[in-house]
């Protein structure tokens, strides 16, 4: 396998999408039902997907081939490296972290994707007025993922309320399996 610093991947990826109104990354996508979602009701905008998990990768294959989208990539690969290595300074207008492993445990936490230097990453390819868009279930990492972007100083926290989220921003948060078992 090639060098993720080789500069045909880097190439690749300018080239994915290059009539797109805006290109985003989602990190983590998991069984890629939210991104699928998205993806269709914004086919204007192009999806770049990372997952490392094998079975996640596939089932987002799957939907995409299902629903004849034309606007999903998919890196099986670490997002850490994927945002070194492959995605140039800027490139992106929005970047998309739903719930990520929130690696509960003290000595597991430094496994949290949302470190300073990922979060330095991030301010490196997002363009200006680019969106992250993060959510956890887990108060915990909630706090120190906020503190930890805030800190950057590339951030600026545009919390939605309730009312004005139901009109706005969750139109781009599709549900996912996971959240609906929660609920019931």
């Amino acid at each position: 396998m090639e060098s993720l610093n080789e500069p045909a991947y880097r190439a690749a990826l300018k080239a994915l999408a290059p009539l797109a109104e805006e290109n985003i990354l989602e990190i983590g996508f998991g069984m890629g039902e939210t991104t699928a979602e998205i993806a269709q009701q914004h086919p204007e905008c192009d999806y770049l997907g990372v997952e490392v998990h094998t079975p996640g990768v596939g089932s987002l294959l799957a939907r995409v081939e299902k629903l004849g989208l034309a606007n999903v990539r998919i890196v099986q690969h670490d997002a850490v490296e994927v945002l070194q290595h492959m995605v140039a300074p800027g490139a992106l207008d929005g970047v998309h972290v739903f719930f990520p492993d929130p690696w509960p445990k003290k000595r597991h936490q430094k496994r949290r994707l949302l470190s300073s230097d990922s979060v330095a990453q991030l301010a490196r390819v997002l363009a200006t007025g680019g969106e992250l868009r993060f959510a956890t279930d887990s108060g915990d990492y909630a706090c120190e993922a906020l503190r930890t972007i805030l800190t950057n100083g590339a951030f600026a926290w545009r919390a939605c309320i309730r009312a004005k989220a139901q009109k706005t921003c969750v139109k781009t948060r599709a549900s996912t399996t996971m959240r609906r078992s929660k609920r019931r």
